[in-house]
C-alpha cells in the first residue's frame, strides 16, 4: 500500500466525514485515518471489497491500491462458481392436505430480468438470477420436465403477450 492509496482516499473522502465512511465500510474511524495517512500497513480483502462497493470503484483498482491484485483471479473464480449455482428452492410436494383437500403444486421457474436476456448472444444457462416465479403445475405444458432453463419467465410491463 503506497501513496496511490493515500491519494485515492484523500480525494474520495473530501466531501464526507471519516466517521460516516468508516461506518459504511465497517471499519473504525482511526483505521480509515491510518489508511489515509499511510500509517496502516495492511488491510483485509473484506475492507478492499467494502471500499470498492462504497466508492463504486472496480474491485480490480482497489485491490491494486492495496497491493492485493494477485487475489483478483481467485475472487473471480469463487464468485463465478457461486454465481452459476442454482439456488435450492423447496416447494411443497404434497398433493393432498390432511383434510383431504387438494393442494396445488408449484414449480420454480427462472425469472429473467427482461426480454433482452433472450436476444442473440445470450445463453439462458449463463444468465444469473436470484428470482424465481412459482408457477402452478397445471399451467405448465403436459409432459413438462424440470430440465434446467427449459421454461423461463419474464417480467414485463404493459401487454405481456405482445411479441418482443
Amino acid at each position: 500500500m503506497g501513496t496511490e492509496l493515500q491519494e485515492f482516499l484523500n480525494e474520495k473522502t473530501k466531501d464526507k466525514t471519516l466517521a460516516e465512511i468508516a461506518q459504511a465500510m465497517g471499519v473504525s474511524e482511526s483505521f480509515l485515518c491510518n489508511l489515509r495517512s499511510g500509517k496502516a500497513k495492511s488491510a483485509s480483502l473484506d475492507i478492499a471489497i467494502n471500499m470498492a462497493l462504497y466508492f463504486k470503484e472496480p474491485l480490480e483498482k482497489i485491490l491494486r491500491l492495496f497491493g492485493k491484485e494477485d487475489f483478483l483471479p481467485k475472487i473471480k473464480n469463487v464468485v463465478q462458481t457461486q454465481w452459476l449455482q442454482e439456488p435450492k428452492i423447496v416447494v411443497e410436494k404434497e398433493e393432498t392436505a390432511l383434510s383431504g383437500e387438494k393442494i396445488p403444486r408449484y414449480q420454480p421457474i427462472k425469472l429473467l430480468p427482461d426480454p433482452v436476456s433472450l436476444g442473440p448472444g445470450f445463453e439462458i444457462s449463463q444468465i444469473h438470477t436470484d428470482e424465481y416465479a412459482l408457477i402452478l403445475d397445471s399451467l405448465l405444458p403436459k409432459g413438462w420436465r424440470s430440465d434446467k432453463d427449459r421454461i423461463v419467465a419474464l417480467r414485463t410491463k404493459g401487454i405481456s403477450m405482445k411479441p418482443t
